[in-house]
C-alpha cells in the first residue's frame, strides 16, 4: 500500500512560488473532478460516523471518467492532523451510491 505524504504550508508569494514549481516540473496537464461526500445520521446510536465518512469522485482525464472512493481515519498526534486514507476505483459509481444509500449513508 503507497503512503501519501501531504505538507500544508503558507506562501507569502503564490505566483513567485508557481514560477519556482513551474520551472522545476513539467505540468502532465488538467483534470476535473466531482465530489461527493457520504455519511450517516450521527443522530442514530446504531449508525456512528465512519470517520469522515466515504467520498465518491468522478475523476475526468484526457475525456476518461474514473470512479475513486475514499474513506479516511483522522486523528490529531502532538499536534500533527493524521489521516489514515484508503482509496479504491469502481467502474460505475452510481451502482456504489445506490450501495451506500442501501447502508443507510445520504450525501
Amino acid at each position: 500500500m503507497a503512503t501519501e505524504i501531504e505538507l500544508k504550508a503558507w506562501v507569502d508569494d503564490p505566483e513567485k512560488t508557481r514560477a519556482l514549481i513551474d520551472s522545476l516540473a513539467q505540468s502532465e496537464g488538467t483534470y476535473e473532478k466531482f465530489d461527493t461526500y457520504w455519511r450517516w445520521s450521527t443522530d442514530d446510536p446504531k449508525n456512528p460516523p465512519l470517520g469522515s465518512g466515504v467520498r465518491v469522485r468522478k475523476e475526468i482525464r484526457r475525456g476518461n471518467t474514473t470512479g475513486i472512493i475514499t474513506f479516511k481515519n483522522k486523528e490529531v498526534r502532538d499536534g500533527i492532523e493524521i489521516n489514515d486514507e484508503r482509496e479504491f476505483e469502481v467502474s460505475d459509481t452510481s451502482v456504489f451510491e445506490e450501495l451506500l444509500k442501501r447502508l443507510g449513508l445520504s450525501p
